[in-house]
């Protein structure tokens, strides 16, 4: 049941899309990555390395569970509420591959701040 009052808690728009604020990187943050020197880590960027996995791991049990849900009759019967859960499953699922891929980003230029001292 909690996973249904999440679901209707999101914002749908005009279009039947859903509010994509909600976007884990924002514009900021992008530049902010992509001015930092290749092969060194900010403050910040390492703090974001060592809690992504669990990020990761907290989005892949949402996918799970909204997965789960498109399961149950009453949402396969509801059509907007299929149509709002299969949205959410393509928004968690944009987000995972974001996540996997900064992580590696993140890796490597860790991995070159490392090789750089040596």
């Amino acid at each position: 049941m909690a996973i249904l009052n999440k679901i209707n808690s999101f914002q749908t728009l005009p279009n039947g899309g859903v509010d994509k604020k909600r976007s884990d990187c924002s514009k900021v943050q992008r530049k902010k990555a992509e001015a930092s020197p290749k092969g060194k880590l900010t403050y910040g960027e390492k703090k974001e390395l060592e809690q992504i996995e669990g990020k990761i791991g907290e989005l892949e049990t949402e996918l799970q569970q909204l997965n789960h849900s498109l399961e149950s009759s009453g949402i396969a019967q509801n059509p907007d509420q299929l149509q709002l859960v299969c949205s959410q499953v393509a928004l968690i699922e944009n987000r995972i591959e974001r996540a996997y891929l900064r992580w590696e980003e993140l890796e490597k230029s860790s991995a070159a701040k490392k090789k750089q001292s040596a």
